[in-house]
């Protein structure tokens, strides 16, 4: 198991042998770090700092870089896929962080950034050749993007919102764009 530790005020990754109980520590990392996802295939957890999409070997701690986001595409990666080749996420337009800003609470926040419409985009990065592929834009909030357990091609998402106002849950094709 892989968890978050506080380390000099920084954000750490930990795994925990749950057998004996034995806690180890997996990175190292100058800045804060998240967004852990751990994919069995690789035995890799692959992991966020500022701008840049890392993956830390569970048993060697050997770590690689992966993916740096360009300036104009500020994002968190969210899932990794059934097969290990692909990671996901949803940017934002930057209207969304000033809603953010202004109205902190979730109560104050949420109905006006789906009112907003800000563009948002689905994206994959290919794990080996570290290439950004944007799947799908739309004026709507999309969020809690997740690949299938079982399906490496299949992406759920969800349009976020006041329920009665969308239609929540849907897929997409990664690889041929078909909801």
């Amino acid at each position: 198991m892989v968890f978050y530790g506080e380390v000099d005020s920084l954000n750490q990754l930990f795994k925990v042998n749950l057998n004996t109980l034995e806690t180890e520590q997996l990175t190292f990392h100058p800045n804060q770090i998240r967004g852990e996802i751990v994919s069995p295939i690789h035995n890799e957890v692959f992991y966020q700092s500022e701008d840049s999409v890392y993956a830390t070997n569970i048993d060697t701690k050997s770590t690689r870089l992966i993916f740096v986001f360009p300036d104009n595409f500020t994002s968190t990666i969210t899932t990794i896929n059934a097969d290990g080749t692909f990671l996901a996420g949803s940017q934002a337009g930057p209207g969304k962080r000033a809603i953010y800003e202004k109205f902190p609470s979730k109560g104050d926040y949420f109905t006006r950034i789906h009112a907003a419409k800000i563009k948002h985009t689905l994206y994959t990065i290919n794990v080996e050749t570290r290439e950004l592929n944007k799947i799908h834009s739309e004026n709507a909030w999309l969020n809690h993007v997740q690949f299938s357990t079982t399906d490496p091609n299949l992406l759920m998402y969800d349009y976020e919102g006041p329920w009665h106002l969308v239609d929540r849950i849907w897929t997409i094709n990664i690889q041929t764009g078909i909801y």
